[in-house]
């Protein structure tokens, strides 16, 4: 079933099977979890690994860009009784930057996240030197009465290899805008010395649809080794409906200066027991790419 801005609905009957042929078919009779995304344009690929208890334990993203290979590597350890998570990273999304992070994570008695204490290490790179930037942080999770989540506070001290810490922090936050079920506006911004804009994200969806397994196509919230914690649920709930367009805001000293858009279209395996996103496409307003993924699903 292909979905677009006018969607139809093709009753299908067929049942799909995992990507990997290696593993069991998919069946009705179970529920499903992301193995992984794959697009063979840009070399894109995310893969999930899981537990015994069906957590995330493991998440790779690689992806080439013009400079060479992009990579994000997460591994993440549970508390005997999954209160606690020990979250490890390192993000290289740019030619110059790579970092470290290594964060505790602290849950609510519901099992969304409450707050987490962390630090990492930012290297930047500079011919044939670094620069090295060290930072301990602290992060605030808050919801509404739905279980969504609205606001997220940031706090984060230059340290260094002595454990000296700077007494000022720098302090941020993200604020969340819910519309019907839905992620409406995302935004990042500073709070000292004053409001300044950071990052600003809007969203439109597809609505009247019930879509039980869908990968999270909107872009991360905070930090993209939360992906895991917004399947498990542990950022509240996720958004009802499959993006249909997201804007991105380009910002200069704190203002907003245009944007571009990211329009999305799925096809979907429909049968008696659930609906599931079997691929998508991607296209940018800024560069007129098209890039289409396929979602590789496994059984619990």
């Amino acid at each position: 079933m292909k979905m677009r801005s006018c969607i139809s609905l093709l009753a299908l009957t067929v049942l799909i099977c995992s990507c990997d042929e290696k593993k069991e078919p998919v069946s009705p009779s179970k529920s499903y979890r992301i193995s992984h995304i794959e697009c063979e344009k840009n070399n894109y690929r995310q893969t999930f690994e899981y537990n015994e208890n069906g957590l995330v334990t493991s998440l790779v993203v690689s992806q080439d860009e013009s400079w060479g290979k992009s990579r994000i590597e997460a591994t993440y350890e549970y508390s005997d009784d999954n209160s606690v998570i020990k979250i490890s990273a390192e993000e290289r999304t740019v030619e110059i930057t790579r970092r470290v992070f290594s964060e505790t994570l602290y849950l609510n008695a519901n099992g969304t996240a409450k707050r987490a204490e962390g630090s990492f290490i930012k290297f930047i790179k500079y011919d044939s030197d670094y620069e090295i930037i060290r930072k301990n942080y602290t992060v605030e999770f808050q919801y509404d009465s739905f279980d969504q989540l609205t606001d997220i506070s940031i706090s984060e001290k230059r340290t260094d290899v002595t454990g000296w810490e700077e007494d000022k922090s720098l302090d941020w936050k993200v604020a969340l805008v819910w519309d019907e079920g839905n992620i409406k506006e995302y935004s990042e911004y500073y709070t000292s010395p004053k409001r300044t804009l950071m990052t600003k994200r809007t969203y439109s969806y597809y609505g009247g649809l019930s879509i039980e397994y869908m990968p999270i196509n909107h872009g991360p919230i905070l930090r993209y080794f939360y992906l895991p914690l917004q399947y498990q649920g542990m950022l509240g709930k996720r958004s009802e409906s499959p993006v249909k367009r997201e804007t991105i805001y380009f910002i200069r000293s704190g203002n907003e200066t245009g944007g571009y858009n990211l329009d999305y279209s799925y096809d979907l395996s429909n049968s008696i027991h659930d609906t599931r996103v079997e691929a998508f496409s991607k296209v940018s307003s800024l560069t007129g790419e098209e890039l289409n993924y396929k979602v590789c699903w496994e059984s619990e």
